[in-house]
């Protein structure tokens, strides 16, 4: 609402990511799940992160606490010149990074080991470097360690050169392109800009799309209308 996300549970905590894999074991003990989808698997901006104990955390190994890199305060802080000013920043940005990698690391151990057959995948920034740098998401850092199966990024800009520039990222950064599906939003565009997204996307060689969202077909039932005939032929 007006822009804000809501609230955000921070991975630098460190009761946090044993809470999230306590419910993943409940649902792979007692339900007989096919998959698991993660979404919001980052913070919600670069200021964000900050709490407490995972500062304190931060401190143990470095320290600093990462306030100071913020409001500059405390006499160590002072006492820095740039280089090692920048090198705290670096850590600390790597901390934050790294506290959600290991999520996802430990979720995919605890997934697979109860059934190795299981589909593992998250959304994610479509924009890899913005993903990595603001959001300390580093999507494709886990696929290559194959703590995902695929990845659904959230490519929902409007304007095709945008749609097709976040591809062009992940072509630089050399992701992998069978392990990405792409999502293209239907709640902002007509269903003739959707098309032509799933003809780029298709002549990109993705192993498939997903469409977000649902609210779309219930406001408006008859917009899939043109879109499922492509979508079936290819």
């Amino acid at each position: 609402r007006n822009g804000f996300e809501g609230a955000y549970l921070a991975p630098t905590n460190p009761d946090v990511n044993p809470y999230l894999l306590s419910l993943i074991d409940e649902l792979i003990a007692n339900y007989q799940i096919d998959g698991l989808h993660f979404d919001y698997l980052r913070f919600q901006d670069t200021d964000y992160g900050y709490n407490r104990d995972g500062r304190k955390h931060f401190m143990l190994d470095h320290q600093v606490d990462p306030l100071t890199l913020v409001n500059g305060g405390g006499s160590y802080w002072y006492s820095l010149n740039a280089a090692e000013k920048t090198q705290y920043w670096t850590l600390w940005n790597d901390f934050k990074r790294q506290s959600i990698t290991n999520f996802v690391s430990d979720a995919a151990q605890l997934a697979r080991d109860f059934n190795p057959k299981i589909k593992i995948s998250a959304a994610v920034k479509p924009n890899f470097q913005q993903a990595y740098h603001r959001y300390f998401q580093d999507w494709k850092g886990w696929l290559e360690h194959d703590y995902l199966d695929f990845v659904v990024p959230m490519n929902y800009a409007v304007a095709m050169p945008d749609f097709e520039n976040n591809i062009t990222l992940m072509r630089n950064a050399g992701v992998n392109f069978a392990q990405v599906y792409m999502g293209i939003a239907t709640y902002n565009q007509q269903p003739y800009a959707v098309i032509g997204k799933i003809y780029k996307t298709i002549s990109m060689a993705f192993p498939g799309i997903v469409l977000f969202s649902y609210d779309t077909y219930e406001d408006e039932p008859n917009y899939f209308d043109t879109i499922q005939p492509v979508i079936r032929k290819n």
